[in-house]
């Protein structure tokens, strides 16, 4: 009988150099850079997709929802989604695997966590998203089809802000990843090993933040991602009547040692929600000065965040190019 080693020794020159990786030097076993290559070739094919996100304002965004941008759009009735590379769309399938992975297999079941569960068999539900009743994970079988594994469905909020219509429109809207048992928000972000270093003097800098002026172009890329972590945590604990949070950070190198993972304690801070609720205020003044479909029909429309057309949030804007050829900047 031939052993693994004879089967690969047996292989031709031309064939294994085929299959070899650009210059890492070694040989790859052979067909696994056709297999990656079409697994590529699959995410290329819905690069671009993305499913149309409800109504209203995202607390996930609220950090750099820019208030021009969002009169523009309705004016000239563009979509604001973004379009979504290969890679990118591969690392937002393995963060979701990872938040499904936690959720389901060891904070659900550790009983660390509230929200909704259903059956990852058959999709009965243990208790109905629609009844509002967050629930530990079950430790029984599911009554429908025995199954006793549980998934777990995340609470939604939506928040109505003060001062404007209560319509799906004006409303805040998120989904969080979970509702400790203990008490408080939990919010889960998979981190590269880049930015673990970063985080220490970011997340120190926003319990002493006093201008917040949203988005914050003059920021690094590290200090406006905590920023928008720390917004979106501050709207879910308002929305659930919080008064804690936790940012778990897991680092996707070590996902597999617990004590990489990262937890960065957050409580509520009423002041930022009020300037969340402001700048919603702001914008639906000036939303409702528009008279007709003319962007000439608002003089006072906000000022411009982008200082150049080409900048990374210009370029990914759908409205860059009405924003960048009015005078008003």
């Amino acid at each position: 009988m031939s052993d693994l080693g004879d089967i690969l020794g047996g292989l031709s020159g031309d064939i294994v150099g085929d299959f070899s990786p650009q210059g890492n030097g070694g040989v790859q076993i052979p067909y696994a850079k056709s297999l990656t290559k079409e697994a590529f070739n699959f995410l290329t094919t819905i690069a671009g997709r993305e499913d149309p996100r409800s109504p209203g304002f995202h607390a996930s965004g609220m950090y750099s929802v820019c208030d021009r941008e969002f009169l523009l759009t309705v004016l000239t009735e563009k979509s604001t989604q973004s379009y979504i590379e290969a890679e990118l769309r591969l690392k937002f399938l393995l963060g979701h695997q990872i938040h499904s992975l936690l959720q389901d297999d060891i904070l659900g079941p550790a009983g660390l966590i509230k929200g909704f569960w259903k059956c990852r068999k058959c999709g009965w539900y243990y208790n109905e998203p629609s009844s509002n009743i967050l629930l530990s994970c079950p430790k029984g079988t599911c009554q429908s089809c025995g199954n006793q594994w549980w998934g777990y469905v995340e609470p939604k909020v939506r928040i109505a802000v003060p001062g404007v219509p209560d319509e799906p429109m004006w409303n805040i809207v998120g989904a969080c990843d979970g509702i400790r048992t203990s008490g408080g928000v939990l919010d889960i972000k998979t981190i590269s090993p880049r930015g673990v270093g970063y985080l220490e003097d970011s997340w120190g800098e926003v319990d002493a933040e006093t201008d917040w002026g949203f988005p914050n172009e003059k920021l690094s890329w590290s200090k406006k991602s905590v920023r928008k972590y720390f917004v979106q945590l501050q709207l879910y604990m308002h929305g659930f009547n919080e008064k804690s949070g936790i940012v778990l950070y897991v680092p996707k190198d070590t996902i597999d040692d617990m004590k990489t993972w990262i937890e960065i304690p957050v409580e509520y801070n009423k002041d930022v929600v009020d300037i969340i609720f402001d700048k919603i205020r702001r914008i639906y003044s000036c939303y409702q000065k528009i008279t007709d479909k003319s962007i000439d029909s608002v003089p006072d429309l906000p000022k411009r965040v982008c200082h150049t057309a080409t900048c990374y949030r210009a370029r990914d804007c759908a409205v860059a190019d009405e924003c960048f050829r009015m005078k008003n900047g």
